[in-house]
């Protein structure tokens, strides 16, 4: 009984700490594809604005 308590103990904090890292990591990932999203769309727009002035 002793034993089960301790490995409890031992494996509880493990599995949320592992959720947190892996929602931190996909939050970052996340946050930098939605950056190069909206500056790709800058750049896209910005070469439509330079295309329709030049032309």
């Amino acid at each position: 009984m002793n034993v089960l308590c301790d490995s409890k103990k031992y494996y509880y904090p493990s599995p949320p700490t592992v959720i947190v890292k892996i929602k931190a990591i996909a939050s970052r990932r996340l946050a930098l594809e939605i950056t190069s999203i909206r500056f790709l769309l800058s750049m896209l727009l910005r070469h439509i604005v330079f295309v329709s002035l030049f032309e």
